[in-house]
């Protein structure tokens, strides 16, 4: 797993079919060897990955702030 801003990559869950790649506008997301990988230095936590990703490969960490995601 990897964090960074709010966004938390599971690369297990990742079958690498690239539509996160789309929408990512901070290119926090790149292919590697043919397969997604995430750099959360880049991340500028804009969620549209986490909303397009159906393997639930990225996920909203809880800032534990009243509970909610």
């Amino acid at each position: 797993m990897s964090q960074a801003s709010g966004v938390n990559w599971i690369a297990g869950n990742c079958i690498s079919c690239q539509a996160c790649l789309l929408v990512c506008p901070s290119e926090a997301l790149h292919l590697q060897d043919g397969k997604v990988t995430f750099d959360g230095s880049k991340c500028d936590s804009s969620f549209f990955c986490i909303q397009i990703c159906f393997t639930n490969a990225l996920e909203k960490i809880d800032s534990g702030v009243g509970g909610e995601v």
